[in-house]
C-alpha cells in the first residue's frame, strides 16, 4: 500500500489525562502527523491530504467544532474524527464523520479509521448502491461506509452472487459455516442482523436483505427493489425473537 493511504493528521493537546494516540497508531503502520492546533492541521493538509484526520478534544480546550468546520469547509470530503469523554462538551450537532466516546481499545480506533481507507477497484463488488469491499470486510450504501465481519462479508457475497434469488437458510449456513450440520442455526440469523444494520436505512423493515418466511433469504439491491406478491415474503419476520436468546462473537 502506498505510504500516503495510511497518512492520517492527528489534532491532540501537549497535556492530556490519557495516554497518546500517535504511538499506537504508530505502531500499528501509519505515517502519523501530529499537531496541536487547527490551524497545524491544515498546514499538514495542504502538504498531502491525509485518510482521515483525529481530534483528540480531550486533550484539548475546546470543543473541536470550529476546527471541523474550517477542515470540512476546505476539505468538504476528507473524513474526521471526534475523539472525546463525557465532559468534553462536544456538541452533537458537529460537521465531523464520526465521534467516538473514551474509553476504547485502540482496535476499536482502528477500526473506525479503517472505514475510511481508500479502497481499490479491483476488490470492489458494486450492485445498485450496494458496494462490498470483500479485501478490507467493508460495505458502503450510497457511499456511506461500514465496517462487518470477515464472516458478514462472506455472507453478502453470497447473497449479491445472485440478486433476488432466494436462499434456503440451510445452503447459507452450509456454504458460509462449512459444515453440514444444520440442527442449530441461529448464529446465521444474528449475522443476518448484523447485515441488515449495516446496510439498512431500518435494519427492523428491511427492503435489501429480505426475509421469505419459510425459506430463507434474498438480496434486492437498494434502487431496484420489487414487489412480490408471494404470501412467503415477510419482513417482519421471528429472527429478533430468535437472535435475543443468542449473541454469538462478532469476530465470527
Amino acid at each position: 500500500m502506498n505510504p500516503r493511504d495510511k497518512k492520517i493528521v492527528l489534532i491532540e493537546g501537549k497535556q492530556t489525562n490519557h495516554p497518546s494516540f500517535f504511538l499506537s497508531l504508530q505502531k500499528k503502520g501509519y505515517n502519523v502527523e501530529i499537531t496541536s492546533t487547527g490551524n497545524g492541521a491544515l498546514e499538514k493538509i495542504r502538504e498531502e491530504v491525509p485518510i482521515v484526520v483525529l481530534i483528540d478534544v480531550a486533550s484539548l480546550r475546546t470543543a473541536g467544532n470550529r476546527i471541523v468546520y474550517r477542515i470540512k469547509k476546505a476539505y468538504p470530503k476528507l473524513p474526521v474524527i471526534i475523539i472525546t469523554d463525557a465532559f468534553s462538551g462536544t456538541k452533537k450537532t458537529t460537521d465531523a464523520d464520526l465521534v467516538m466516546v473514551m474509553p476504547f481499545t485502540i482496535q476499536k480506533l482502528l477500526n473506525r479509521v479503517n472505514l475510511f481507507m481508500p479502497a481499490h477497484e479491483d476488490s470492489l463488488r458494486e450492485i445498485g448502491s450496494i458496494r462490498l469491499d470483500m479485501k478490507n470486510n467493508r460495505v458502503f450504501v450510497q457511499n456511506r461506509p461500514a465496517s462487518v465481519t470477515p464472516r458478514v462479508a462472506q455472507l453478502l457475497d453470497l447473497l449479491m452472487d445472485q440478486p433476488g434469488e432466494v436462499f434456503a437458510r440451510e445452503d447459507l449456513f452450509r456454504k458460509i459455516w462449512e459444515t453440514d450440520y444444520i440442527q442449530d442455526m441461529r448464529s446465521l440469523d444474528v449475522h443476518i442482523r448484523w447485515l441488515r444494520e449495516a446496510v439498512e436505512t431500518d435494519p427492523k423493515n428491511p427492503q435489501i436483505i429480505q426475509t421469505v418466511r419459510g425459506i430463507g433469504y434474498r438480496f434486492v439491491p437498494s434502487g431496484n427493489h420489487v414487489t412480490v406478491s408471494s404470501p412467503h415474503l415477510d419482513n417482519d419476520s421471528q429472527d429478533s425473537i430468535i437472535m435475543e436468546d443468542y449473541q454469538p462473537d462478532k469476530d465470527e
